[in-house]
């Protein structure tokens, strides 16, 4: 494929609960795609789902977010129908989970990542803690530091899923097997990721959010 061809791309993103930077960059990739002329499809949930969830759903959610088998088919469905090109996947946190990139895979889609934060290495995505820098749990299979002081949410057990989604996909190398190009969104996120070992370098290039519209050249 050229660059001036147009291409079929699914575009998958889950929408945080209170509507932040990340959602408008993806609003933005979408304007984006289809100014351009691409075929786009949008797959998306929305966290607000999460809200009202009795016990026994707080239990599906949490088994969902380390492997969501009914997000892995339902994805599925839908690249069966449009049949993209690409896959170009923002937020799975949490009820898509990483279990969406084996859809994709299984049918030989190329899928794209972007990264912007860095949930790969923290389980807050922040690598903050109490307005601190805070790195214990880089490099660690288990992210137990984070459990241990109830990072995510002020939840020991909210924690404990996002470190066991962690440890999970890092075992079975989900973001090794199943991403083909990874797009953070500035050097530092690229460096960082890079140099722990969370991203490869070779299957990473900086990709930062654009600003719609173009607001012409600035002096330095």
């Amino acid at each position: 494929m050229t660059l001036t061809e147009r291409a079929s791309v699914v575009v998958v993103h889950e929408h945080y609960q209170h509507f932040g930077g990340e959602d408008v960059a993806v609003e933005a990739d979408l304007a984006l795609l289809e100014a351009h002329g691409h075929r786009v499809a949008f797959y998306e949930r929305h966290n607000d789902e999460i809200k009202g969830l009795g016990p026994f759903g707080q239990v599906q959610l949490a088994i969902g977010t380390v492997w969501s088998g009914r997000s892995r088919r339902s994805l599925g469905d839908v690249l069966d129908r449009c049949r993209p090109d690409v896959v170009h996947v923002h937020n799975t946190f949490p009820m898509l989970s990483p279990a969406i990139y084996r859809a994709a895979t299984e049918r030989r889609i190329p899928v794209i990542q972007s990264i912007h934060n860095y949930r790969l290495i923290c389980p807050t995505g922040t690598l903050l803690r109490e307005g601190q820098i805070c790195s214990d749990c880089v490099g660690r299979r288990l992210p137990l530091p984070a459990v241990r002081h109830a990072c995510y949410h002020d939840s020991r057990l909210q924690s404990a899923v996002v470190a066991t989604m962690l440890a999970t996909h890092r075992a079975v190398r989900t973001w090794d097997r199943h991403i083909d190009l990874y797009l953070p969104v500035s050097e530092h996120t690229l460096r960082r990721l890079v140099e722990v070992g969370a991203i490869p370098p070779d299957l990473a290039m900086v990709r930062r959010n654009h600003v719609s519209p173009d607001p012409g050249a600035r002096r330095p």
